[in-house]
């Protein structure tokens, strides 16, 4: 689905949050290949993870970015494991903060 940024919460402004080599090897990738995970926000539009994501977006002046909505813990959990894999292809070890369970 499509959401309004304007419409997703965060506690500050995302215009405000440093870029630390972490976000800047993400805001790369985008760049190169496009937004390729979704933000996840819950059912009242709090962001739940995808900061860098929309980071990126607010930065560039976007006025949507594909979201995922969910309000189950769990699922949550899970989807945000599956994203971090995902970014362990592209990030530096360094750079990556969370570890899979058994990893």
């Amino acid at each position: 689905m499509r959401l309004k940024i304007a419409n997703i919460k965060t506690g500050t402004d995302p215009k405000q949050w440093a870029i630390f080599s972490r976000q800047e090897l993400i805001h790369k990738h985008i760049d190169e290949h496009g937004m390729v995970n979704p933000i996840v926000v819950d059912s009242e539009g709090n962001l739940q993870f995808g900061g860098c994501r929309l980071q990126y977006a607010v930065l560039r002046e976007w006025d949507e970015i594909d979201a995922i909505v969910c309000d189950d813990l769990d699922e949550i959990t899970k989807l945000q494991d599956e994203q971090s894999l995902f970014e362990y292809t592209f990030l530096e070890e360094r750079y990556i903060e969370r570890k899979q369970q058994g990893q």
